[in-house]
Order: C-alpha cells, then structure tokens, then sequence
C-alpha cells in the first residue's frame, strides 16, 4: 500500500502556481491524476480539503474477498485524515474488479461514518466511466476521452505527468550495462582514507555534482557507493541534500540507484525515498523505498521514509540541512567504524 503526502510548502524550484476548480464529480478524477502525477488504477484514491495542510493519499486496493485487507486500507487512509483535522475528504475508487472496489468501498464508508468525517464525494471509475456512490442515481457518466483541461494546465506549470504508476517505477530498474562499469570501478579504487576523509569528500562531491547539475563518473559512484557502506560518510553526503538542491538530488541519486550493484543499492535508494518525500514526491519515495528494500528489507532509514509517508507527515515539518548541522559532526555522531568495500544489506 502506498500513502502519498502533498507537500505543505512547494519545492524549492516549484512549478508555476496551480488552482484547480472542481465543478463536477468527474473533475475529481482529473484532479488525482495531477496530484499524484499519474492516473491510477486498481486503487483507492483520498483526496483532502479544508486542512491546514492538504494531503492527498493512493492505496492499493485490497485482494478479492478480503475483508481484512479491506479494513486495514480504510484504517491506513482514515488516520491520517483524523491526525491531520481533515475536515472534508473525496475518495476515488478506481479499478475494473467489483470483487475489490466493493468492500474496499464498503470499510471505508463505515470507517468515515463512524469518525463523523464527512465525504464531499465518492466516486467509482471503472473502463472509462463514473459514478457516485453517495447519489441515489446509478447511471454511469462517461468520463472525457480527450485530455482534461487541469491535466493541460499542470502540463503548462511545469507538471510532467507519467503514463502510470508502473512507467514510474520502470525509471528505477537496473542499468545493468552501467552497474557493471561501476563494479569495474569499485575494483579500482584505492583504500578508503578513514571516515572523516571520506565523508568529506563525499559531502563536497555531491554539493559539486548538485550545484552543477552534473553526472558522477563510473569512479565517483563508486567511491560514494563504497562509502555509504558506513552510515556516518553516507549521512555526511545526506547532508549536502538542502532545500535548494532537492530536485538536482533526486536525479543524482535515481541516476546511482539504476547504476548501483545489488548490494551497494539500498543507500541511495534510501537517500532518494528522503530526497523525494522531502521535494512532496510521496509516489517517487515509496518506489525508492520499494527499491531499498528488496535488497535491505531492514535498512532503518527507509522505515523511516514509510513512517513519514504513511503518517503523511507535512515535509515542511523536517529542519533544513542547512540550519546549523556540519557534516563533520554527523560523520562523528554515527558509531560506524571506517569506511569500507562490501556489501550493504544491513540496517542503515
């Protein structure tokens, strides 16, 4: 399941401002594929209104006939509306299989209705229509087949939208080609010089390849790759992730998760699930988180990114980097020894 929290301020090279106006029910399902930046399927969608701090929410829906699957996704989307003081919320239930829209729709409504939230609209999407599941009118309404008005106004603000959840996930696979150069390159480096030395270089490497936009070579990922096997050169690189670099951060480190080998991938890819909730990319941070755990399932700082994603915690909440912290008091904070090639599967 995956929870997607909108960022309660904007990033920090945001798009253009965007109003959207909703005057019809079918409005709302243009509206979630702009906030979540791709129209999803086999979903349960929540939309907020009226909160200090508007979020919006996708789950999965839960499997056929599964009415605890069912009660687990009203409770995982209900709780964050109550924690937050939500005072309006829409749901969208998206999918062509009556057997998980049903109950998956019936636990929520229950769930609303006993928090006393009230629901400005429910709406099912299914093969290219709509309907309400609050209106006594059954008739499905088709929805638009040509592209919606707010779909091209967020193209306009600098809103790329993806074709689906999947293209989004297909653009962290392996590179395998450029993994392997990497691993040639980690063979040829020389001994790491002892946590502090690497740290720093690390943490002046990155702010270099952020402030310029620029693309490590094989060596330079390999180096870094090695060296957040210690989580104190890793953090000190993590520091170098202010406001202002979090959009050049997110395409270094998608960059080194796709060059990264299997067991050097669980760093950056929990460096990108921060970078991304950070920048309000809620949908980019769980296929980071996704990606550091199928190689580290116990990496500490992606459950870290799960709590602050499934809390839909506001990334505004998290202090600026660049608020008093050094990178040298985060490399000698961490109790890891020196750093060194290996393996990185463990907690981190």
């Amino acid at each position: 399941m995956a929870l997607t929290p909108l960022p309660d301020v904007p990033p920090p090279h945001p798009p253009d401002p965007l109003t959207l106006t909703v005057r019809e029910p079918a409005d709302l399902v243009a509206v979630a594929e702009v906030v979540l930046g791709f129209p999803p399927t086999d979903s349960a969608v929540l939309l907020t209104f009226g909160a200090a701090r508007p979020f919006h929410a996708r789950v999965d829906l839960p499997p056929p006939d599964d009415p605890d699957a069912a009660a687990a996704l009203a409770e995982l989307l209900l709780g964050p509306v109550l924690a937050h003081d939500a005072p309006h919320a829409a749901l969208l239930l998206v999918g062509d299989d009556d057997r998980r829209t049903g109950p998956a729709w019936a636990a929520l409504e229950e769930a609303f209705v006993a928090a006393d939230v009230p629901l400005v609209e429910a709406l099912r999407v299914r093969r290219g229509h709509w309907w309400s599941l609050l209106s006594t009118d059954p008739s499905e309404k088709l929805l638009p087949t040509s592209p919606h008005p707010f779909v091209a106004a967020a193209a306009v603000t600098g809103r790329v939208a993806r074709g689906s959840r999947e293209e989004l996930v297909a653009s962290l696979d392996p590179d395998e080609r450029a993994a392997e150069r990497v691993s040639r390159a980690l063979d040829r480096l020389a001994p790491p010089e002892g946590r502090l030395a690497e740290g720093g270089w690390g943490h002046r490497r990155v702010v270099s390849a952020l402030d310029g936009r620029e693309r490590l070579s094989d060596a330079d990922a390999a180096r870094l790759l090695r060296g957040w096997h210690d989580l104190g050169v890793r953090d000190a690189a993590w520091a170098a992730i202010s406001a202002p670099r979090l959009r050049p951060a997110i395409d270094l480190l998608s960059d080194l998760v796709r060059r990264s080998p299997p067991g050097l991938r669980a760093a950056p890819a929990a460096l990108l699930g921060w970078t991304a909730w950070r920048a309000g990319d809620g949908a980019l941070a769980w296929c980071a988180v996704d990606r550091c755990r199928a190689v580290a399932p116990s990496y500490s700082l992606a459950d870290l990114v799960d709590e602050l994603l499934t809390r839909a915690v506001p990334p505004g909440d998290w202090s600026d980097w660049a608020d008093g912290l050094d990178w040298r008091a985060v490399v000698l904070a961490s109790s890891d020894g020196d750093a060194r090639p290996g393996p990185a599967g463990r907690a981190g």
